[in-house]
């Protein structure tokens, strides 16, 4: 069973994937609108770890700074199986 946290980052993520399907289906978006998503989400949530540590609560600096590292666990992931892919063919 996934902890609490884990779950809501889960359920982000997948809000996130939905949000951007639905911006797909009216416009495309360009690949570096693409890339530039995953820096505009990092950032977040850097602003949002750095805020809670000014307010003295480490608590919820943690959970923002996992979630970026979740971010940046997905992406690495992602682009290690690109590389992989390319390399088969």
């Amino acid at each position: 069973m996934k902890c609490p946290d884990e779950q809501k980052r889960q359920d982000w993520l997948m809000l996130v994937r939905e949000i951007l399907r639905g911006y797909e289906r009216d416009d495309r978006l360009t690949e570096a609108e693409r890339d530039c998503l995953f820096y505009t989400m990092c950032g977040i949530q850097i602003i949002f770890t750095a805020y809670w540590q000014g307010e003295g609560r480490a608590d919820q600096a943690v959970i923002n700074l996992e979630a970026l590292l979740a971010l940046v666990r997905v992406r690495v992931r992602a682009c290690l199986l690109q590389d992989s892919e390319h390399k088969v063919q």
